[in-house]
């Protein structure tokens, strides 16, 4: 393709003359510069994106589970171990008496055909992470498999609630009302961390 500009004047003459330019034959294809300058700074971003892309890491897990239950045969000296926390039973009251502590006071009653169950029990944690409950919801289960809930704070002092730290340990009563014609077989407990009550 050829382009003219006039204007140039002939020295001898005077009679105007016409400048020919020939344009490259490649100047007809000027667009396709047009993807390329728009594609060579994408494909540099993802180049870089790729390179400084890091791989998400897992948090550590805690070897110490932030629950454990643990089954002790009802008797005296009974002791199980799990995961760092030790259950013992001291002593166990079957049937434990109420007394009141004055005369004017009516001892706590069974209902009918019922009976209490006092067991003294110690908790030890010999773990790393501290224990928020050293031992909730427990329960008595008997030899025809009935299971039994506490009754809580009836024969003092109640094992507590609350925090236990590690290599500390603690100790107190915890007391079923089980029918008169059961025979205890074993004590269920369940201790948890904070983390497990989602505090």
């Amino acid at each position: 393709m050829a382009t003219k500009r006039a204007g140039a004047v002939c020295a001898n003459c005077g009679e105007p003359i016409e400048i020919t330019f020939k344009a490259s034959r490649w100047a007809s294809f000027w667009w396709l510069a047009i993807p390329v300058v728009i594609l060579v700074p994408v494909l540099i971003g993802l180049i870089s994106d790729e390179e400084g892309e890091v791989e998400p890491t897992e948090a550590p897990v805690s070897e110490e589970p932030a629950e454990v239950t643990v089954s002790i045969p009802i008797k005296v000296g009974s002791t199980n171990e799990k995961d760092g926390i030790r259950f013992t039973i001291n002593d166990v009251l079957d049937p434990w008496l109420p007394q009141s502590e004055t005369s004017e006071e009516e001892p706590i009653k069974p209902a009918e055909g019922t009976r209490f169950v006092a067991i003294d029990l110690t908790v030890e944690n010999n773990g790393t992470v501290d224990l928020y409950y050293p031992c909730y919801y427990p329960s008595l289960v008997d030899s025809g498999n009935f299971v039994y809930q506490e009754r809580y704070a009836v024969k003092e002092p109640a094992l507590a609630a609350g925090e236990l730290g590690s290599n500390q340990k603690t100790r107190g009563w915890v007391t079923f009302e089980v029918d008169n014609n059961a025979s205890v077989a074993t004590l269920t407990c369940s201790t948890t961390t904070e983390e497990a009550l989602g505090e």
